[in-house]
């Protein structure tokens, strides 16, 4: 890796080993007393370089998940750094329903030029935090990441968020992927990255969401990555000696038949 002589001391070593497997950690330190959350956000390691020197200009941005009445917390803008500290300590307000939603922990590199760019995020159910509070280093998970960004990922969860070292559930060999094994699904379940996931309740849609998408109109395609909703759309042509020879009677009575359809009498 090439970086300036004056950024040396800022880039962590990742002399043999992945850096994906160090990059992006915050040390924090949760607590639930009565109806106050305290959240103590210490330092951060390892992050992301966002700014063409190499460094960035990390701040992290706190809220509950889905919206409620509390408004988004921030804490101070560390310049030029990948090792940040900021060292504050930001209070929420809890109302009786929060207890039923999560916190959302982002950060975010300020950039004056443009959008801010996200680094990476976690979160916790706030009923898990009334029973014990977080302390300590947590991974940030990246939208590159897949399916656990927004999750927290302590260590004996690493394994299956780090997609790229371990392909715990995306490994070509059957007998080493997760949950096709002679257990199957009951791997999944009973892994300690999901223990304090309800199951039963899960199927039951007895859970409150952690993510609730807004959506404006019944087409509203807007929580969708613009990379795939402005391809070409490329219909499968009917196949229609296939068409001719089905049996049309068993969709007598729908609502709706195709225009193209010519029925022979």
């Amino acid at each position: 890796m090439n970086v300036h002589k004056r950024c040396e001391e800022s880039v962590p070593n990742l002399c043999g080993c992945d850096h994906t497997e160090r990059r992006g950690r915050i040390h924090l330190y949760i607590t639930v007393s009565g109806s106050k959350m305290t959240v103590e956000v210490k330092e951060g390691r390892n992050l992301i370089p966002m700014d063409p020197n190499g460094l960035s200009d990390p701040y992290v941005k706190l809220k509950l998940i889905p919206d409620s009445d509390n408004v988004k917390k921030k804490t101070k803008t560390i310049k030029s750094s990948l090792n940040p500290e900021w060292n504050e300590t930001i209070i929420f307000d809890l109302k009786p329903e929060d207890k039923d939603r999560r916190l959302l922990i982002e950060v975010w590199d300020w950039d004056r030029t443009s959008r801010n760019d996200f680094m990476g995020s976690l979160s916790f159910g706030i009923s898990e935090l009334i029973k014990a509070p977080a302390s300590g280093w947590f991974k940030l998970l990246t939208q590159e990441e897949g399916e656990f960004y927004n999750v927290p990922v302590p260590e004996e969860g690493v394994d299956l968020a780090e997609l790229k070292s371990k392909m715990r559930f995306l490994t070509k060999n059957p007998s080493r992927r997760l949950g096709c094994g002679f257990r199957g699904e009951e791997d999944v379940r009973s892994h300690v990255f999901f223990r304090h996931i309800d199951w039963e309740k899960i199927e039951n849609r007895e859970v409150q969401p952690p993510f609730k998408p807004k959506i404006k109109h019944p087409k509203d395609v807007s929580n969708f990555d613009k990379q795939f909703t402005s391809e070409k759309t490329d219909l499968t042509p009917t196949d229609k000696l296939f068409m001719m020879n089905l049996d049309q009677t068993e969709f007598m009575g729908f609502s709706f038949l195709n225009p193209e359809f010519v029925q022979h009498i």
